[in-house]
C-alpha cells in the first residue's frame, strides 16, 4: 500500500484558518484525522484555534491526553509520532514535524509556512523520502489574494 502525500504552501492564512478549509472536507469523508505539533505550544494554539477561529463551524477535536477520551475524537492533536488512538488514516504534519508511521496512514498532509525555510526545508526533505518510496505527491501553494489552493506540483 502507498500513502498520498498533498504539501501545502501557506501564504496568505496562518495554519488553523487552513485547517478550517481541510478538516471538514475529511470529516465528510469519514476520515478521522491526527494532527501531529511539533510542540506543546503549537497543540495549545491548534486546540484554542479550532474552537474559535470560526464560530460559525464545529470541529469536534480533542488533544491527546487532556482527559478526553481519545478514542472518540475525530480530530486528535499531539506531540507524539505514535500510533494515533482515534485510529486516523489522515495524518497532518505542522511545523516541521515528521512521522516515521507512514504505513499507518492513507494520506500525509504537510503544512508549510511558505515564509518559514526551516518549514520549507523539512518539507523538501519529506516530499524526497515519499517519492523515493514511490508514493503520490502533490503541491499546493496558496494564492496570496484569494487565499484559495493552486496545485503546482503532481505526480
Amino acid at each position: 500500500m502507498t500513502t498520498e502525500y498533498r504539501f501545502y504552501q501557506l501564504g496568505r492564512t496562518g495554519l488553523a484558518r487552513a485547517l478550517m478549509g481541510i478538516l471538514p472536507k475529511a470529516l465528510e469523508r469519514g476520515l478521522c484525522a491526527h494532527i501531529l505539533c511539533a510542540s506543546a505550544e503549537r497543540l495549545s494554539d491548534l486546540n484554542n484555534r479550532l474552537w474559535t477561529e470560526d464560530p460559525n463551524s464545529f470541529l469536534p477535536h480533542g488533544a491527546a491526553g487532556d482527559g478526553s477520551t481519545d478514542l472518540e475524537q475525530p480530530i486528535l492533536l499531539s506531540t507524539s509520532d505514535g500510533p494515533p488512538a482515534n485510529g486516523a488514516k489522515l495524518l497532518i504534519l505542522t511545523d516541521g514535524a515528521d512521522t516515521a508511521q507512514v504505513e499507518l496512514y492513507d494520506l500525509i498532509c504537510v503544512m508549510m509556512d511558505g515564509g518559514d525555510e526551516a518549514a520549507l526545508a523539512s518539507g523538501r526533505a519529506i516530499w524526497s523520502r515519499a517519492k523515493t518510496a514511490g508514493n503520490a505527491a502533490s503541491y499546493w501553494v496558496q494564492d496570496p489574494a484569494s487565499g484559495g489552493w493552486k496545485q503546482e506540483v503532481s505526480s
